[in-house]
């Protein structure tokens, strides 16, 4: 007797994700190695197109943080502040003419287009993107445009991701992994392993410091919120203006350079500006003046279609606004407040966290930055807040909201869906119709045809199921006459080899089905039976059944 339920071997997919793949592994870190290199040699770049335009040009040296010294030495310049107008227009007229004639994807955020590389065009980045993307965002910066350098140094290391998995001829999922993947201890080889910001030994020690904290909060949000309108309001303008593109960046240099004829501290990368909120040197009233003339320089500067990334402008208008709040609660709390720092530092990632809608990693990422994780609670009381209030605004709009809206993982998410959900939940209870074994042909045809399944248990005696006859086991035999009165059932019954119970999750249902499919043997419906009792059939879970959980699942995930 063929026992009624055998173990189906396990799919070649499910141990895929266990083998070690070390031929893999070594592109990845082929290409952590490119992206290193290349973020080097983007560091020199930039140091040198400001050397070259705001220091040769308008005198202008912009400070710089503690764990980053200058690699020129200054020009005998006298700074001349009129210049400040002219330096961005020049470089955005020059950043525009590589861009729109050479690559115009690289033209904005660079963090933007490789996470819309990943989710929406295959891992797929244009080899020329990594050359065009360093010099248009080197001389943005370089010429006082208000970006960062860690967006293009994202698009350049995923797009020598995207080269290699092309001239490998590697799948979508792989060139999407070698796209990502990024080490760029290389970099800290070269200019050291230090925090890139020096701040004061810092605790958090006062739990009454939480409110001050909390209004800091909603203040980040609603800047974040006016950050995200104000770029994408710019951005949205410059697209309409009808004038040709390579001239759009000159332009919005030219509102940078006016806001920086104002307020030079708005220009450039602005992270020594930040070491000098960290340290105390900054006084209010400039602190809230660089919050927002840095919002409008970044809106002008990559708006306009410059070439460089958000997440600097966002640290520096952070700090500012977390040193001014921090000030303010200074002022009328001081037994409580005692240092403005941590309110610059929590300020950072509170106001990144608002505006990229990624709370766990910003404080990860400032507390490296910073060098210091004593303020991981006042962290996460400010960017959950900051990330809930401002929910909706994002500078990162490629982004999708869950893996769901992702082409990349939508497959996989819908696996993840289907082992969240039981075969109880989708199959349907009911009493099949048993063959007992010696029934002959004649009158096994008569029950099929007054009943409506596909698949029938065959039975012995005892009641215990030995196989299985369907629908075509019966037709294969209908034109021989002559055999009906020698046939039974048992004569035709088929192994049962495939069960589901109740307690199996759904993705494991939908395994069998495949197994079953690429056997030869494709079947609509699986028998559920009791998990205790292998010959109690309880119902049958069909190919709609499970459509129609998944189907429900998506829907309750989906309302708000």
């Amino acid at each position: 007797m063929v026992p009624p339920c055998k173990a189906p071997e396990r799919m070649p997919f499910q141990r895929s994700k266990l083998i070690l793949r070390p031929r893999f592994f070594l592109l990845c870190t082929l290409v952590g190695v490119i992206a290193g290199g290349g973020a080097i040699v983007f560091h020199y770049m930039c140091q040198l197109a400001q050397h070259l335009f705001l220091g040769g040009l308008a005198g202008y040296y912009p400070p710089h943080p503690a764990g980053e010294g200058p690699l020129f030495a200054p020009f005998d310049v006298p700074f001349r502040r009129y210049l400040l107008i002219v330096v961005p227009v020049l470089g955005g007229l020059l950043s525009g003419w590589l861009v729109y004639t050479f690559a115009p994807e690289a033209e904005g955020d660079g963090a933007d287009a490789a996470i819309e590389a990943y989710h929406r065009r295959q891992g797929h980045i244009r080899g020329r993107i990594p050359v065009i993307k360093s010099l248009a965002s080197a001389l943005t910066l370089g010429s006082g445009g208000s970006g960062g350098r860690e967006g293009p140094i994202a698009q350049i290391g995923a797009g020598f991701g995207s080269f290699l998995g092309r001239v490998l001829r590697l799948s979508e999922r792989e060139r999407r992994i070698l796209l990502a993947a990024g080490t760029y201890c290389l970099f800290c080889l070269v200019f050291g392993w230090g925090s890139l910001f020096h701040t004061p030994d810092i605790v958090f020690q006062d739990p009454l410091e939480l409110f001050p904290y909390a209004v800091m909060a909603l203040v980040l949000a609603a800047m974040a919120i006016l950050y995200v309108r104000t770029f994408y309001g710019m951005q949205s303008y410059f697209r309409r203006l009808p004038i040709p593109d390579v001239l759009k960046p000159a332009l919005g240099g030219l509102g940078t350079g006016i806001i920086g004829f104002l307020l030079p501290p708005a220009l450039g990368l602005g992270y020594g500006f930040i070491q000098e909120i960290l340290t105390g040197k900054v006084a209010l009233g400039l602190m809230i003046a660089l919050a927002f003339g840095k919002i409008l320089a970044t809106a002008f500067s990559i708006g306009s279609g410059g070439s460089a990334g958000v997440f600097g402008p966002s640290v520096v208008i952070g700090a500012a606004v977390g040193g001014a709040m921090g000030e303010v609660f200074h002022a009328l709390m001081p037994q409580v407040v005692e240092h403005t720092t941590p309110y610059a530092v929590v300020g950072m990632a509170g106001f990144f966290a608002a505006a990229s809608k990624a709370p766990i990693s910003t404080i990860i990422f400032v507390s490296e930055m910073t060098g210091s994780y004593h303020l991981l609670l006042p962290s996460l009381l400010v960017c959950s807040l900051s990330f809930l209030v401002s929910r909706g605004w994002t500078i990162y709009r490629q982004q999708v909201p869950t893996r769901l809206d992702s082409p990349a993982h939508r497959g996989e998410f819908v696996v993840d869906v289907l082992e969240d959900l039981k075969v109880a939940e989708a199959y349907i209870p009911k009493d099949l119709v048993k063959i007992p074994e010696e029934t002959p042909l004649r009158d096994l045809i008569k029950t099929i045809g007054e009943t409506d399944h596909f698949h029938y248990p065959v039975v012995d005696k005892e009641g215990r199921v030995v196989g299985a006859v369907s629908v075509d086991d019966v037709r294969s035999v209908l034109l021989e006459e002559g055999v009906y009165p020698l046939v039974i059932a048992k004569d035709i019954a088929q192994p049962v080899t495939v069960t589901v119970t109740p307690e199996e999750n759904l993705a494991s249902a939908l395994r069998k089905f495949t197994m079953m499919d690429t056997q030869g043997t494709p079947v609509e419906e699986i028998w559920v039976v009791d998990s205790k009792d292998p010959n109690r059939i309880l119902g049958v879970l069909t190919r709609r059944n499970l459509l129609a959980a998944y189907t429900r699942e998506m829907e309750r995930r989906s309302r708000p």
